[in-house]
């Protein structure tokens, strides 16, 4: 189904569905970031627009998702005014990092649910050795693995889940065939 999709639209039909997404990522970002945390963790968010990031790779394809990624956490940092700080840079390794795994393994014919969960996986993984590296200077960050790891593969579920009710939407529109 999703191998088709990607052929079957012209350049100008995928760079609306591109920026439409993209712009539903950002929307999500932003919102999330004015929730306040259900967890003690500084800087904890449910990362639900990366819903919208398994969606845009299964539809466009790795440079797409990788594009929207970049785009979704430069525009959110400019709007809740991090740009530049180090929560920017721990959700641009994030994200980046997680479509390009998630890209992998879709490549690989990896289930939906395991392909996020292992970008929710990869996503901590790569903030926990950036905030150790560039922003606290000790691995003792790393005892918060294990919480951000079993919160992030919860995450993970849910993403799929949503990005899968997303996708069955826009078949049910007439959006994809």
């Amino acid at each position: 189904m999703m191998v088709e999709e990607k052929k079957s639209l012209s350049a100008t039909a995928r760079l609306t569905f591109l920026s439409a997404l993209t712009a539903l990522a950002i929307s999500i970002g932003v919102i999330e970031s004015l929730v306040p945390p259900p967890v003690p963790v500084a800087g904890f968010k449910w990362g639900f627009s990366n819903s919208v990031m398994l969606m845009i790779l299964l539809l466009l394809g790795r440079k797409e998702a990788l594009t929207a990624a970049w785009v979704k956490v430069m525009v959110a940092s400019l709007i809740t005014g991090r740009f530049l700080s180090p929560s920017f840079f721990l959700g641009l390794g994030g994200s980046l990092s997680s479509v390009y795994l998630m890209s992998i393994l879709m490549k690989r014919k990896f289930g939906l649910i395991a392909v996020s969960v292992c970008g929710s996986f990869i996503s901590n993984l790569v903030q926990l050795l950036l905030a150790a590296s560039l922003f606290v200077g000790s691995v003792k960050i790393f005892y918060l693995a294990g919480y951000l790891i079993s919160i992030g593969a919860f995450t993970g579920l849910l993403n799929a889940i949503i990005a899968y009710g997303g996708l069955k939407w826009l078949k049910t529109i007439g959006m994809l065939s």
